[in-house]
């Protein structure tokens, strides 16, 4: 009987302006025929390291951990989860692929216009200043190899 795992790392956004928070969400399920011991769930990017601990994962159960992110760099997710099984006292090591999360820095664009465009010294002119603040977003709600074995459609 040997384990099987189903583990997915899913963010709310992939990019996100300076300071915004970014929730991920880590999806652990047995899909094995033996418990899982001792399930640790770590991430190392920077601020996060140990996500959780799950004592014993049963066959057919699933849990999931969550952890949000100040986005104030451009930031790296990359998680791996370590269990041991009754039979094995050795922990194995189980590691999902990166997701950058990256910061996005709003495109603004500024005009400047003068309601005369010859005056005279001393005399006053107005001026008007537009901001218009244009975004780009992507990648929002991205799964990171999601896996939708079992259900139906």
């Amino acid at each position: 009987a040997d384990p099987q795992i189903n583990f997915t790392r899913t963010a709310s956004a992939t990019s996100a302006a300076q300071g915004e928070t970014v929730t991920l969400t880590y999806r652990v399920a047995n899909e094995g025929s033996v418990t899982l011991r001792d399930v640790q769930v770590y991430d190392d990017m920077p601020g996060v390291g140990l996500v959780g601990t799950i004592d014993s994962l049963y066959p057919g159960n699933m849990r999931e951990l969550t952890v949000q992110v100040i986005v104030d760099e451009d930031k790296t997710s990359s998680p791996r989860l370590t269990y041991h099984t009754d039979a094995q006292s050795q922990s194995t090591v189980y590691v999902l692929e990166n997701l950058e999360i990256v910061v996005y820095n709003p495109n603004l664009t500024v005009t400047l216009k003068a309601d005369d465009s010859l005056v005279d010294a001393g005399q006053s002119v107005t001026l008007v200043c537009n901001v218009v603040r244009s975004e780009e977003r992507h990648d929002h709600g991205r799964d990171a190899g999601h896996d939708h074995r079992g259900r139906d459609h």
